[in-house]
């Protein structure tokens, strides 16, 4: 379209901005951003949305903020895809200031606290919202388990493995892992005093 000077509509650029996403082409995504600007449709909602969730999906969290900035309205999905965002790049204290504020939140939303907590370590704190969370899932039970992994604490991630409810096919997947990592945990066998090394390679990156 560019090359043939065909000016682009509103529905163009969600779509290319989606594939940026799912390939990770940041830089590519980036390109889109002046045109976008210089055609006045910037401050289309869908178009919003779509570069706060690319920035945010590839680690951005600075273009992220700054798109969330510029955003005239907010909704959960904003809010939430911005809170990933942090929580994907370890920045947990950006991503509670933004989750504490939030009028309506989803189940998204929770994962992404419990899950980012747990991924930096602080279980106390993916912990205090895992007992708040209005509905649990497959996902949060296994950030939990991850997270007590990652303090190679069995005891605790033997309790909340007790706590996982029977569920039905569609959720076995995750909870297939929290078993696995369960059990590489009582087969490694690692004392505390021994120190976490080499204990992150049994440590699983939850996908949320």
């Amino acid at each position: 379209m560019h090359r043939m000077d065909i000016p682009p509509i509103v529905f163009t650029f969600s779509p290319v901005l989606n594939a940026c996403t799912r390939i990770q082409a940041i830089q590519e995504g980036k390109q889109t951003h002046t045109p976008i600007v210089e055609s006045d449709h910037f401050g289309n909602k869908v178009v919003q949305t779509a570069f706060l969730d690319m920035y945010a999906k590839c680690r951005a969290a600075e273009d992220a903020r700054r798109v969330l900035n510029q955003m005239a309205k907010r909704d959960v999905v904003t809010w939430t895809a911005m809170i990933s965002g942090y929580s994907k790049t370890g920045r947990m204290d950006d991503a509670r200031q933004l989750f504490d504020v939030m009028l309506e939140r989803n189940v998204i939303s929770w994962i992404a606290m419990v899950a980012g907590y747990a991924n930096v370590g602080n279980v106390e704190a993916a912990k205090e919202l895992f007992d708040q969370m209005p509905e649990k899932n497959s996902v949060t039970w296994t950030a939990m388990i991850v997270g007590y992994g990652k303090r190679v604490d069995v005891t605790e991630a033997k309790q909340v493995f007790d706590e996982i409810p029977a569920c039905n096919s569609a959720c076995w997947g995750y909870s297939n892992e929290a078993i696995d990592m369960y059990k590489k945990m009582r087969e490694a066998n690692v004392k505390e005093s021994e120190g976490c090394h080499g204990w992150s390679n049994l440590c699983l990156h939850t996908t949320w």
